[in-house]
């Protein structure tokens, strides 16, 4: 049986939003290569690499859209039901 990747969410850096249960990885295969690099320049892999986007970035991806700031418990309700 072959694992899906899985690609890094990073968490919140405020306090209060410690109690959010977000996911920590999502399925690689629901980001978008070509948005990535046009929202961030980097590739997937690179993003990755430097530890994974914000819940919001994510979500921007997988939409395929420019990013655009959000709450950090909608974003990651947002990733859940897409996961």
């Amino acid at each position: 049986m072959m694992l899906e990747k899985e690609f890094p969410i990073m968490s919140s850096y405020k306090p209060s939003d410690r109690h959010i249960n977000c996911p920590t990885s999502i399925p690689w295969d629901l980001l978008n290569e070509e948005q990535a690099k046009k929202n961030h320049d980097q590739t997937l892999e690179r993003l990755a690499e430097r530890g994974g986007l914000a819940p919001s970035e994510a979500l921007a991806i997988i939409e395929r859209r420019t990013w655009k700031s959000m709450d950090y418990s909608e974003a990651c309700a947002k990733l859940k039901e897409l996961i």
